[in-house]
């Protein structure tokens, strides 16, 4: 799978033991070699995580607004701000 940010295909494991945490499939998380962006290869289905917000949040005050989590942009940002956090520890 190409990376978001600059479409190359050349990438390397960055972690490797992560799961889904709602489908519990494993998940494999690569870094892309040219950028340096970190993402899932592959990526879990889409619908299958709107399924997952939908549920978790259909009853919570506050969260009517679902864009949030169809902007893959802004996602991509956060996941990679926040594993480039954690790879630190690792």
């Amino acid at each position: 799978m190409n990376c978001n940010n600059c479409e190359d295909s050349n990438s390397n494991p960055f972690i490797t033991s992560a799961k889904c945490y709602w489908s519990k499939t494993p998940l494999t998380v690569v870094e892309c070699n040219t950028c340096g962006l970190v993402f899932l290869n592959p990526r879990p289905d889409k619908s299958l995580g709107i399924e997952y917000f939908d549920k978790a949040y259909s009853n919570a005050e506050g969260f009517e607004d679902h864009s949030y989590y169809t902007d893959n942009a802004q996602i991509l940002t956060g996941i990679n701000q926040g594993l480039t956090f954690w790879k630190n520890f690792i």
